[in-house]
């Protein structure tokens, strides 16, 4: 009984982890079919990254497609992969578009207007 358990647990994890598609990798950032937005922060940022924070939490409240939301820290590898010149910088990436980003200080309302326009297009 056990062994037929075991037997059967293993072959739904290999089935599922076979029919798992792997999405393109950029430095270890998925860019996925759904979309995604990308935060880039520096320590010395924390006061003007506030607004892109509130912009980001109220635009996941307000609509209802949901946005996968990556956070990248100036020291993670993956900053390299990115032509990140100012901090904070946000990318916006969805399947069909190009991307769009927008970097510096902004107020919290540009910042949400900028959300609604590229990921409702």
């Amino acid at each position: 009984m056990k062994i037929s358990a075991v037997i059967i647990i293993s072959f739904l994890f290999v089935f599922i982890s076979a029919s798992c598609s792997n999405s393109e990798d950029v430095g270890g950032l998925s860019h996925a079919n759904e979309p995604q937005a990308l935060l880039f922060t520096d320590e010395n940022t924390e006061d003007i990254e506030r607004q892109y924070y509130e912009a980001l939490i109220d635009f996941q409240h307000e609509n209802d497609e949901q946005t996968d939301v990556t956070i990248v820290r100036e020291n993670e590898p993956s900053v390299a992969d990115y032509d990140i010149e100012e901090y904070p910088t946000l990318i916006l990436i969805k399947c069909d578009q190009s991307d769009t980003s927008i970097s510096g200080e902004h107020t919290t309302e540009e910042i949400k207007t900028l959300l609604q326009k590229h990921f409702s297009e």
